[in-house]
């Protein structure tokens, strides 16, 4: 009997190793997704209101701020109609769907925030001297397009803006809920982090577009990834999980000698910069079955130390 109970303590203490604690789907969030096209390549998630609270997040923002919010179009945009594209915006959710025959996508997004609408609108009229703004009326909403362009845009309300394609959209706008779950329902329900930022993505469509450009004849292993599904969390640190399904598990192990060859060329170029080595060693890349997992966490002064080493590689 104590050989049995030590037998069995042993091995529930091995498949709690193997654990991971992955933050639930909300049932908001579900209700969310489910009006997003089923049958989407690509899904994606940003909560620009929860991340703001954390201190990494303004180092990342300033970091990556784009030139367009110190131009003055935005500052007249901004003085115009009050709305801060930084500020006002609290999430976001979008999906695009791969045409077969074309290089292009059909695609969606879904924002929540703080809106005007009447006086953006009135603000792009103003600067619509062409007159190429079109509207349509779909019940009880009035949709905005451009004349040349398959892509359309609607305020649902004060607090949600619809855009993309306007079939999409108009589907968005009724509400109409997918009866099914989404293709990429599970690969969103593994995910470890689901209430800041994340993206997934099934490839096999992707990689058709690849191979039309040569890309996977020069990368070979890369036509064996099947999905590809990437989350970060933002709290006092910034923590993040990468995980990629492979067509086998010798695919997967290819793949991880891949990426860790590609983080110690990274610490090569960095051999005197003792700091961003130690940020690079604390990347954690493995393998389970035909799955690629990459997660890792990096603090406030890790993130600081990257960005010096990238602003120093950028001033040579």
């Amino acid at each position: 009997m104590k050989k049995y109970i030590t037998f069995l303590l042993a091995l529930v203490f091995i498949v709690s190793c193997d654990i991971v604690e992955r933050e639930s789907l909300s049932s908001e969030m579900h209700d969310h997704l489910q009006q997003l096209p089923p049958d989407a390549n690509l899904i994606g998630y940003i909560n620009f209101a929860k991340m703001k609270s954390s201190p990494v997040f303004d180092l990342l923002q300033n970091d990556i701020e784009d030139e367009i919010f110190q131009c003055e179009e935005y500052r007249d945009f901004l003085k115009s109609t009050g709305f801060d594209i930084e500020k006002d915006i609290h999430e976001v959710y979008f999906a695009a769907i791969s045409q077969e025959k074309s290089e292009g996508y059909n695609g969606i997004f879904v924002a929540s925030g703080t809106f005007n609408p009447d006086k953006i609108i009135a603000y792009i009229k103003e600067q619509d001297s062409e007159k190429e703004l079109l509207t349509e009326t779909y019940d009880q909403f009035t949709l905005y397009y451009l004349k040349e362009e398959k892509l359309s845009f609607c305020f649902k309300d004060d607090k949600t803006i619809i855009g993309g394609s306007q079939s999409l959209v108009k589907k968005a706008l009724m509400e109409e809920s997918s009866e099914t779950d989404l293709v990429l329902m599970p690969q969103i329900k593994s995910m470890r982090y689901k209430s800041w930022a994340w993206m997934t993505m099934n490839t096999e469509s992707i990689l058709k577009k690849m191979h039309a450009h040569r890309i996977t004849e020069r990368i070979p292993v890369v036509k064996s990834i099947r999905s590809v599904s990437m989350a970060i969390k933002l709290t006092d640190n910034l923590y993040f999980n990468g995980e990629c399904i492979c067509s086998d598990n010798e695919k997967a192990e290819l793949l991880k000698d891949a990426l860790k060859g590609a983080i110690a060329a990274a610490k090569l170029s960095v051999s005197n910069d003792r700091g961003t080595i130690d940020v690079l060693n604390s990347i954690n890349v493995e393998t389970k079955n035909n799955l690629l997992i990459t997660d890792g966490e990096m603090s406030k002064s890790d993130i600081e130390k990257l960005i010096a080493q990238k602003n120093r590689v950028m001033s040579i």
